[in-house]
């Protein structure tokens, strides 16, 4: 996805820098649980992440084949995304994380409680660094 490899020298290395790239984790299982988004929902339901960042992000997972896009033919133009059969494979992965984060997180992490309620709900987690700490 454009950066170097880990050089971490196990197998889990080229999976985890491709599913575990910051924002991309988020993006699969917005598109996942929503269905073909546009980009400005996906910035609605990603705040604080940018414009800037979220178009990157997008032409990376693209590039992976994570994601496609579907352009209508409409003015002025709308193009979706959507999760392609790879990105849809991911899918069992983050919902082992989202189990054990259930699990373990609000015992390990205090604000991951917050994080949860806010991810149940729907919305983007508050949740800030100094919480995670």
């Amino acid at each position: 996805m454009g950066k170097t490899p880990l050089t971490t020298g196990t197998p889990l290395s080229p999976a985890v820098e491709l599913i575990f790239t910051r924002w991309t984790p988020h993006i699969v299982w917005l598109l996942h649980t929503h269905g073909p988004s546009r980009f400005v929902d996906l910035q609605r339901r990603l705040a604080p992440l940018g414009t800037a960042m979220l178009a990157r992000r997008l032409r990376e997972m693209e590039a992976a084949g994570f994601i496609e896009q579907h352009p209508y033919r409409l003015r002025p133009p709308r193009v979706e995304y959507a999760l392609t059969d790879l990105g849809r494979s991911v899918m069992p992965l983050l919902e082992a994380v989202e189990r054990w984060s259930t699990d373990h997180m609000p015992a390990t992490c205090p604000g991951a409680d917050r994080a949860a309620r806010a991810a149940e709900a729907g919305g983007p987690s508050s949740v800030d660094a100094e919480d995670l700490r």
